[in-house]
């Protein structure tokens, strides 16, 4: 049996190694981060302009309500933590509906940007359906003014998550290592 002096020690160098591997940049941490980060979307919304949000969508496959705010959510929000640039429209009248949320990486000079998608049943069928991050959402959004509640588990990415410890990648959104392999993340894309 152990000591009580060499269980401290190897515990000691093992919680070393941990933190070496996840602040030295281990691509397959960063990985997991960024997994986690993107699992749900949760926080205050806030806008310098009137917004009117009451919205909710069902694992894209109904949609009810309406959504149209420019402004910040004060919280989680496509991957980002803070205070982040966020746009919300959507139109849903259960089987049918359009979406178009965005968080931190879109011109807010351009209402078309980001593209829109369908959700519900009929919206599925007629396309383009949800893409990357917006796949199996489960969304809700109360914005009432300058001030609002949003919250999104986001199922497709919570499976990435798990299925990730085991480093198949379910979403095709890891992106640590494949940049410099000419992969076709993020760091990739704008290298072009």
């Amino acid at each position: 049996m152990l000591s009580i002096e060499r269980r401290v020690g190897r515990f000691t160098q093992l919680g070393l190694l941990g933190m070496v591997l996840l602040l030295t940049g281990c691509g397959y941490f960063q990985n997991r981060l960024g997994d986690a980060r993107r699992m749900f979307d949760v926080g205050v919304t806030v806008s310098s302009k009137p917004g009117f949000s009451f919205y909710a969508d069902f694992l894209d496959i109904a949609a009810l309500g309406y959504a149209h705010v420019d402004g910040h959510i004060i919280g989680l929000g496509g991957g980002h933590a803070g205070y982040i640039p966020m746009r919300q429209r959507a139109a849903g009248l259960l089987l049918w509906g359009k979406e178009e949320f965005a968080f931190g990486e879109f011109d807010p000079q351009d209402p078309e940007n980001p593209a829109s998608w369908r959700v519900g049943i009929i919206g599925l069928i007629g396309g383009p359906g949800p893409y990357g991050e917006h796949i199996l959402n489960n969304l809700k959004v109360l914005h009432l003014g300058w001030i609002g509640l949003e919250i999104n588990g986001k199922f497709a990415e919570i499976a990435d998550f798990i299925l990730g410890w085991t480093t198949y990648d379910l979403m095709g959104d890891d992106t640590a290592g494949k940049a410099a392999k000419g992969g076709t993340g993020p760091e990739s894309e704008t290298a072009k």
